[in-house]
């Protein structure tokens, strides 16, 4: 009988046509299938916590932008406010300060603000910002004894800016903890800013 089988199929194999090399074939091709499919699952995981991590890092970028920025505009405001006092106060020739001091210390403060860390990595890379810093710019460019005249509506979208940065920050303080400054503390430590570069 097994005569028979060998010669009516043509192999010596009892497995129907299998032999020793065709079940190293599929046991190589089975271990190369197992890889790849191994290779596409690491890759698709890979992935997904790489997407994670970015949506998390953007949400982080997009909370700091946000802090910053409130904090500038409270700066800002501070600084108008500190500017027109001076102005208001100044005496020609017999005052305490010239005018060209109470220019330049507006724009080495502007200056200052525009070289700040955050500055640079929340605000200048945050496309949503780009308008705001060509603002903080003309500001810095122009002297501050004009501001009054040649930009008022510059000054007022400032003052405008201050309310929509503080609500868009509570909503972002809703659904993650930090802890805010508040507008009198970052005030107080710019005012202190101003009054040491205006005598210095």
């Amino acid at each position: 009988m097994i005569l028979n089988y060998q010669e009516s199929t043509g192999t010596s194999s009892p497995f129907g046509g299998i032999s020793g090399g065709n079940i190293a074939l599929w046991i190589i091709l089975g271990v190369i299938f197992v890889l790849l499919l191994g290779y596409f699952l690491f890759q698709y995981i890979k992935s997904r916590i790489e997407r994670k991590r970015t949506k998390a890092a953007t949400a982080e970028f997009k909370k700091n932008s946000k802090i910053y920025w409130y904090e500038t505009t409270v700066k800002i405001n501070k600084l108008i406010q500190l500017n027109r006092k001076t102005h208001s106060e100044f005496v020609v020739s017999i005052g305490k300060l010239k005018m060209s001091q109470i220019n330049n210390t507006t724009k080495n403060i502007l200056d200052d603000l525009l070289d700040e860390y955050e500055f640079k990595n929340f605000i200048i890379q945050n496309p949503s910002f780009t308008k705001e810093v060509q603002e903080i710019e003309r500001l810095r460019d122009l002297n501050s004894n004009l501001w009054d005249k040649k930009i008022p509506n510059l000054l007022s979208d400032f003052e405008k800016n201050i309310k929509l940065a503080k609500e868009e920050l509570e909503e972002v303080q809703r659904t993650s903890f930090f802890e805010l400054k508040s507008q009198e503390e970052i005030e107080a430590t710019f005012e202190e800013t101003y009054n040491k570069k205006l005598y210095q």
